[in-house]
């Protein structure tokens, strides 16, 4: 059985939050040195 839409919306989700998470920490990183 394939998964539901809002199964694969939440997980689109996450994998959004995380990567723009991570881009906001490299930002950060990069300005500091």
């Amino acid at each position: 059985m394939h998964r539901t839409s809002l199964e694969i919306a939440r997980c689109f989700n996450l994998i959004v939050i995380i990567i723009y998470i991570k881009r906001r920490m490299g930002i950060t990183c990069y300005m500091l040195n």
